[in-house]
């Protein structure tokens, strides 16, 4: 090393100036002394040697290599790096205090030595015995996630906009921001598509939605809710994931399509409409709706859901409990996840999951609670009951989230090109709750 006056790395100050006692001057080789110990230098390294031994790993660098890392470390500091800013520069100043430096020096420096530790701890194969309790398997949530896909696609089925409205369908906007914010692009099911392109467009999504409602077109809106039931239970005999999710009247929908009974010997009536309810849970593992795994502390929405009225309903039919017991196709094909109790007392089914696939059916709205505000405030469709706490936005965003988690196990894509031109941003989005028609129910719709 170069001769001369000893780097200076920073000089003591008045108090006032840093709010920090003073200190005189320290260089780096004080810094480095510790380190520099030849007896601590050669049993640290043996250490690290002994330890690569053991686990069956490549050693780490020799004494002379480490020495020469620690000398080029000391000059990389002596030439570039620490300035002396009273003399250099009198305008530099350093992000840390006059005090840090020596610090992050020191810590630098340290960690030459630990690092490799580090290293080679973590290549480590776990040792089962250490899992939190209640894990499974040698799979971690970090494997898991890698194979999932994170730029899932789902579909939403349009509803038709009839003789009330100057248009064919439309999608209410409150059902994409749901799964946007679950991370999921959307792309619009048209119930006048041909057959060819709307079978095309559902076998690259991850996923689809119904928006409920109201459905007319000659009975066509049935059929294509048919097609996107049978897409799923299709890929699930196959092992693949294709999560469908219908909403309010689509929870009927899907027990027709089980049952393939008319709407009228499984229906009861209910006194639902307009009403925020809570949710009792019956007991059976909601398998992914509130997954720890993927989203830890959810459990805490599950618990939300039955001490208060978060969901929203809005419908004057329902399946109850005991017409869902009655049919061995339904008991078959799904699972009561909760139920709700209507303003006259009586029970019905709110939330059901597929057993053996991933279709889920609720009777209430998870997309009204964050991005509907019940303008409507007359006549059959007012839903000025809307709850809008923190809470319910929330659990209600977590249905979304826990839905798009799902369509990511789903790997199918549309070539990128394709991709752009079929999303759902293609169409014009309208204010619609300004309008008297019955399409004002929503603040904002995707017209088609």
């Amino acid at each position: 090393m170069a001769s001369g006056p000893r780097p200076t790395i920073f000089r003591a100050v008045p108090e006032n100036e840093f709010h920090v006692p003073p200190v005189g001057e320290v260089s780096i080789e004080d810094l480095m002394a510790p380190l520099q110990d030849e007896a601590r230098f050669t049993r640290e390294v043996k250490e690290l040697k002994a330890l690569s031994q053991r686990e069956g790993l490549p050693e780490p660098a020799s004494e002379a290599a480490r020495g020469r890392e620690v000398v080029s470390v000391l000059e990389m500091w002596r030439s570039n790096m620490w300035r002396d800013y009273e003399v250099e520069d009198p305008g530099y100043r350093s992000m840390s205090s006059p005090q840090m430096p020596g610090l992050v020096v020191g810590a630098a420096l340290a960690s030459l030595l630990w690092l490799p530790v580090v290293c080679l701890l973590g290549l480590r194969e776990p040792n089962p015995g250490q899992r939190a309790p209640g894990a499974q398997g040698a799979v971690s949530f970090q494997s898991k996630e890698s194979h999932l896909n994170d730029r899932p696609v789902i579909a939403i089925l349009a509803s038709d906009c009839g003789i009330l409205y100057n248009c064919s369908s439309y999608i209410p906007a409150s059902y994409v921001h749901l799964l946007e914010q679950g991370g999921a692009q959307v792309v619009p099911l048209h119930p006048e598509m041909p057959d060819d392109e709307f079978d095309h467009v559902l076998s690259h999504v991850n996923g689809a939605m119904t928006i409920g409602g109201f459905f007319d077109l000659n009975g066509t809106a049935e059929y294509h809710i048919r097609k996107l039931y049978d897409h799923a239970l299709e890929l699930a005999k196959g092992g693949e994931v294709f999560p469908l999710w219908a909403t309010c009247v689509g929870i009927h929908d899907v027990a027709q399509m089980a049952t393939g009974v008319v709407y009228g010997e499984f229906l009861h009536r209910t006194s639902a409409d307009n009403l925020a309810l809570p949710l009792r849970f019956t007991g059976v593992q909601e398998r992914e709706l509130f997954d720890e795994s993927s989203f830890p502390g959810s459990a805490v929405y599950r618990q939300w859901l039955q001490d208060a009225a978060l969901t929203f309903h809005h419908h004057l039919w329902g399946i109850l409990p005991e017409t869902f017991q009655r049919f061995q196709a339904l008991r078959d094909s799904f699972e009561i996840v909760a139920t709700a109790v209507d303003r006259n007392g009586q029970e019905f089914i709110a939330l059901m999951q597929g057993r053996h696939h991933a279709i889920f059916a609720s009777a209430f709205h998870p997309e009204k609670p964050a991005f509907e505000w019940g303008l409507h405030r007359t006549g059959l469709l007012q839903n000025t009951q809307i709850p809008h706490s923190r809470r319910a936005i929330l659990v209600n965003l977590h249905f979304g989230a826990a839905f798009v988690q799902q369509a990511r196990q789903n790997l199918r894509k549309f070539l990128p090109e394709e991709l752009s031109k079929r999303l759902i941003y293609n169409h014009r989005v309208d204010y619609t709750a300004r309008f008297p028609e019955l399409i004002r129910y929503f603040e904002q719709s995707y017209i088609f």
